[in-house]
């Protein structure tokens, strides 16, 4: 077969193809979807009102959001699914922290100072204390945008 594993492979996989051929059977290419994470959003939304580091107004306000974008009343009503829908409810906690106020109350420079303190790094993962990446930085202004 010679040095090359790759070679090797690609011979044995055309080999196995002609031998399918050759024995007229008819191979299926369908693919299934496996789930490797427990996406549960009636759990997520049950554990939201128990966090304490939101402020009590903005939890009724966040579950009326979800329950709103689940009906295809925000988002140009583009159905959203229950992945996005757990990426928002996760996203929107560190912005609530950041401003523990009512999202009513926040101001144009609260807004201003939280997009500083974002790109600058300021603003933590309290998991492992790093800085966010780039991409949920972007998420983070998506989600604060969308609400």
């Amino acid at each position: 077969m010679g040095s090359n594993p790759i070679g090797s492979v690609v011979c044995f996989v055309s080999d196995f193809k002609n031998l399918v051929r050759r024995q007229n059977y008819a191979i299926s290419m369908d693919y299934v979807k496996i789930k490797i994470h427990n996406m549960n959003l009636d759990v997520r939304k049950k554990s939201f009102p128990e966090d304490k580091n939101v402020p009590k107004e903005e939890k009724k306000d966040v579950l009326e959001f979800l329950r709103l974008a689940s009906l295809r009343k925000i988002n140009l009503r583009k159905k959203i699914g229950i992945h996005r829908l757990l990426k928002y409810m996760e996203n929107l906690r560190p912005v609530l922290y950041y401003f523990r106020k009512s999202l009513d109350k926040i101001t144009l420079k609260d807004v201003e100072n939280f997009e500083k303190d974002l790109s600058s790094n300021k603003i933590r993962n309290p998991r492992n204390k790093k800085p966010y990446s780039d991409y949920t930085k972007c998420d983070f202004r998506k989600t604060l945008k969308s609400l």
